[in-house]
């Protein structure tokens, strides 16, 4: 394992979602291991699932009505 994943140094990989007419921005942070939003505070929260090697391999959003959407 690199340092930059190790130590959560780094730039962090940035994800874009569009879908039913939102747009989000985010990226994992490495130290918390949770999702942080860029721009407008966002409603929604998302989940990601990790394979043995800690791979990101799906993705969750969840709306504040309930609907969950996977990537």
């Amino acid at each position: 394992m690199s340092e930059m994943t190790q130590f959560g140094t780094g730039e962090p990989d940035i994800f874009r979602a569009n879908f039913m007419g939102h747009s989000l921005t985010f990226y994992v942070d490495k130290i918390s291991n949770t999702i942080k939003f860029l721009g407008e505070q966002s409603n929604f929260s998302i989940n990601y699932s990790l394979d043995a090697n800690h791979n990101i391999t799906g993705w969750t959003i969840i709306d504040d009505g309930g609907i969950n959407i996977l990537f």
